[in-house]
């Protein structure tokens, strides 16, 4: 009897047929082993995405918020309580999606088979010097900590008016929206991280309030810069994956003569038939998500203004 030999094959979807290429075992598995990297660094590009818009959408309400107020000064004080509830909504959605960017990146490092030694606990040593060396950083940790199990984290909303005379000759009421942290509430939770409280309590002003907004672009701004040492790490391996799906479609669309609309690398093993797809769209999406993320952080030294 004889033995049932494996087949590997490439396979271009045309406009109105399809090609196929036999290859060898190790196409597969180059191909296989690049889309995995494909999907890994996506998924990582996605993550930061939902921290990245949970944080626009926090500095679009408030900002929409201090415009409604400059148009329609008499609801300030109606105002408050939604204003407040709905900044704790999108505060609270911020700090999950950091912490969800931070524990599913250091799961999904240590369980691709592919990361380069050592990354696991480099990643590692990212976090723990964000915490050690970054007084928002570890505040900010800790304000998930005391919403998920305690309370809200925006304590306090302010509607503030104050001239602008930045133009003498023509001053300027402006109109802000800010949110602020009351050390004082925080103290009730035995469970709130004493050192940060302390912190808080050192930058409070005079009424006991702690300004958030600085606290949480710097928090965000520091998890921009992790992902892009994150992403350094696996260069080599985004470009080597990149590549050979790259040179497959190109010697596929050389061989055929068109551009395949769709490409799969089969095995069959007897009755045993596998289809890897081979997916640029892995590749696009990054790349939008890249373009989109390219300049992200050091977000206290940016403000936007409609003048």
């Amino acid at each position: 009897m004889g033995l049932n030999k494996r087949q590997y094959a490439l396979i271009a979807f045309l406009s109105d047929n399809k090609k196929q290429i036999d290859v060898n075992e190790q196409i597969y598995r180059n191909l296989n082993d690049a889309k995995d990297c494909l999907v890994f660094t996506l998924d990582l590009e996605l993550r930061l995405d939902l921290l990245l818009e949970n944080y626009a959408a926090l500095e679009r309400y408030v900002m929409r918020a201090a415009v409604n107020n400059a148009i329609f000064p008499g609801q300030a004080s109606s105002a408050l309580s939604e204003t407040k509830h709905e900044i704790n909504r999108l505060l609270v959605n911020l700090l999950s999606s950091a912490r969800l960017y931070l524990d599913q990146t250091a799961s999904a490092i240590s369980r691709f088979k592919h990361s380069p030694e050592g990354t696991t606990q480099a990643f590692r040593n990212l976090r723990k010097n964000a915490y050690d060396g970054d007084s928002s950083y570890r505040i900010m940790e800790a304000l998930r900590n005391y919403s998920q199990h305690c309370s809200l984290p925006a304590h306090s909303i302010s509607f503030n008016t104050k001239v602008d005379e930045s133009n003498p000759d023509s001053p300027r009421n402006r109109y802000t929206v800010s949110f602020g942290i009351m050390p004082r509430m925080l103290e009730a939770d035995t469970r709130f991280n004493r050192s940060a409280l302390k912190e808080l309590q050192s930058i409070s002003d005079s009424h006991g309030r702690v300004e958030a907004f600085p606290i949480v672009r710097e928090y965000v701004s520091y998890i921009s810069d992790i992902h892009l040492r994150v992403k350094r790490m696996y260069e080599n391996l985004i470009n080597g994956a990149d590549t050979l799906f790259e040179n497959t479609y190109s010697d596929l669309r050389s061989e055929s003569g068109e551009a395949p609309h769709a490409v799969f690398c089969t095995r069959v093993d007897g009755d045993d038939y596998t289809e890897l797809p081979i997916n640029r769209d892995l590749i696009i999406e990054r790349k939008n998500l890249e373009r989109k993320h390219v300049l992200s952080g050091s977000f206290n030294t940016r403000y936007a203004s409609s003048h």
